[in-house]
């Protein structure tokens, strides 16, 4: 990605949706929080996958080709 420092200002953070008005989360999301589930050991490997989309190290990262 290779953000530059200074336009990380123009970077949106992504946010939680809000729970449903019954307050029960839809099936994925239940999964996705059961730590006994395999949605959640897919998606949340060793340090978490929804934490780094909000890294400014992400941003600034650069991939090698």
């Amino acid at each position: 990605m290779g953000l530059p420092e200074d336009e990380h200002g123009r970077v949106s953070p992504l946010n939680r949706a809000p729970l449903p008005a019954d307050g029960r989360p839809d099936e994925l999301t239940a999964r996705l929080v059961d730590p006994t589930s395999l949605a959640h050991r897919a998606f949340f490997v060793d340090a978490g996958l929804l934490w780094w989309p909000n890294d400014a190290r992400l941003w600034s990262a650069e991939l090698p080709r």
